[in-house]
């Protein structure tokens, strides 16, 4: 087990992200809520660290053995069609059974997208616009969240993924899967505290601080058993990070809106709901990937 690598890789990462964002939101260039284009890129690029981390690892501390090289591209398409709908299905569950049990009620009318298309635009809409505007937006959001998902959302993940899953997994994986999984996803899940302080100190709510870095480790350990097990059949980097942009682009997407009452995806009791139905998917992971010779054949048809 490559203890100096990964001793390293995590003190590198962590080291970057902390020192980064700590700067960043002390210059005022990082901001959470309502991100100008500068702010978000900056987000983004924050997010190749793992990458950045990994590869700076790989030169000091080169493995003793020799690593097999995860694919990234071509990514096999009815693999990515697969690892994108269901992100969606399943926020569409978890969503559902919180509507059954009484916790919030869908906003058809998705009134507060709209009001919200009001303050920013000069012109507020007409009437008969705003009629038929939720239609169109439900409508078209299953193909736009995965078309975002698949390029956008993926190409951001893929620096996430090149650290976490490329270079992490494979050496923690000597002690066993599910051990591999929850360590790699608590570290993940850590990983993220700039961030969340970031945001909890610019709406003033330091007090939820502790709540939502549970919350986003216990999604890393989740996200981490998926992904983990996408790698581990596939040997496909590049579909784990269309995977996890088909994630992040669900809980980025639509269903705050649409059910106003629940808290957003990663806070509150709705955020412990996605979770738990994310990690349920886990169990199965036939639903999440077919077996490696499958996607293989699907790359070499191409």
């Amino acid at each position: 087990m490559d203890i100096k690598g990964i001793a390293f890789f995590l003190g590198l990462s962590f080291l970057l992200v902390f020192m980064l964002t700590f700067v960043l939101l002390g210059e005022g260039l990082l901001a959470f809520r309502s991100p100008s284009l500068l702010q978000y890129l900056l987000q983004m690029l924050l997010m190749g660290i793992p990458a950045l981390a990994a590869l700076a690892t790989g030169l000091i501390h080169p493995a003793n053995e020799t690593d097999a090289k995860p694919t990234l591209w071509p990514v096999p398409k009815g693999a990515a069609l697969r690892v994108l709908v269901l992100p969606m299905t399943l926020f569409a569950v978890a969503y559902g059974v919180a509507t059954v049990g009484g916790l919030t009620v869908p906003q058809w009318n998705l009134a507060g997208v709209l009001n919200q298309v009001d303050g920013i635009s000069s012109r507020p809409l007409q009437p008969h616009v705003k009629a038929i505007a939720p239609f169109i937006i439900l409508g078209t959001y299953p193909v736009i969240s995965m078309l975002l998902g698949g390029t956008l959302f993926a190409a951001i993940a893929l620096g996430s993924e090149f650290g976490w899953r490329g270079y992490l997994l494979p050496r923690l994986m000597p002690l066993g899967a599910l051990p591999a999984y929850v360590l790699g996803g608590l570290c993940w899940g850590l990983w993220f505290f700039p961030f969340i302080y970031g945001w909890h100190r610019e709406v003033g709510e330091l007090s939820g601080l502790l709540g939502s870095q549970m919350r986003f480790i216990a999604t890393g350990i989740v996200l981490s058993a998926i992904l983990g097990q996408i790698k581990h059949r596939t040997h496909h980097l590049g579909l784990c990070a269309v995977a996890l942009g088909g994630v992040v682009a669900q809980a980025s997407g639509i269903w705050p809106h649409l059910f106003q009452q629940a808290s957003p995806p990663w806070t509150g009791p709705m955020g412990w709901f996605v979770i738990v139905t994310l990690g349920l998917s886990a169990f199965v992971p036939q639903l999440w990937s077919s077996k490696r010779s499958v996607v293989v054949s699907e790359i070499d048809n191409e």
